[in-house]
């Protein structure tokens, strides 16, 4: 019960056309959806969680760009995301699979030597002891505000746009050497997770949420 996928009319569709079946939905913007009660917004917030931690940890494919164009709300029976758009997913296999699953851990149990232990055997860095680790971890201690919390706000957080803000910066200071691309997509759409937490000012126990997966 956690989405819904849109279904394709497969008679119209090629290699460059995909024709749906018309859903109905709302904008998670629109007034249908910001005047629902408290509990009904935070269900939504929960579900939209799960789908994350599924994309990385059960299904190990991730829609990367977590605009809100890209998916809708349906209200009844039950609230549930309406998923639309699947161009930006990427496939999360392998060792990259397994290493990011092992820093989302070190994340959420604040383990800065298993983090940075982790992110150098992600690439093939010529300089890794040039990485500046307290810039780094000084992104890891924002995005991980949501799960020291039993309870957090995203109503009244800033944290999708100081993430968002600090990945150029966070990027530039990478050694020398190659980094899966993926890591930027994941990371993007996890700080893209919290706009959608904040637009719909969801208070709710992320720790609980992840503990599920991890």
């Amino acid at each position: 019960d956690l989405a819904k996928v849109i279904e394709p009319i497969h008679e119209f569709c090629n290699d460059r056309v995909l024709t749906t079946r018309y859903t109905k939905g709302y904008s998670a913007r629109s007034e249908e959806i910001q005047n629902l009660s408290q509990e009904k917004r935070n269900e939504l917030g929960e579900k939209f969680l799960h789908i994350l931690y599924h994309e990385i940890f059960i299904w190990n494919r991730m829609q990367t760009d977590g605009h809100l164009g890209n998916y809708l709300v349906e209200l009844k029976p039950k609230p549930k995301w309406i998923l639309l758009d699947f161009g930006a997913t990427k496939v999360i296999k392998g060792k990259l699979l397994k290493q990011y699953k092992n820093l989302v851990k070190s994340c959420y149990t604040q383990n800065r030597e298993l983090f940075f232990k982790t992110f150098e055997t992600l690439g093939e860095f010529e300089n890794f002891h040039t990485l500046d680790k307290d810039l780094y971890w000084g992104y890891i201690e924002i995005m991980n505000e949501p799960f020291v919390h039993d309870s957090y706000d995203f109503g009244k957080s800033d944290i999708s746009e100081r993430a968002l803000a600090y990945l150029p910066k966070l990027f530039q200071g990478v050694p020398e050497g190659s980094m899966p691309a993926e890591t930027l997509f994941i990371d993007r759409k996890i700080a893209n997770v919290f706009f959608v937490l904040k637009t719909l000012r969801c208070n709710i126990n992320v720790k609980k949420i992840i503990d599920e997966y991890i």
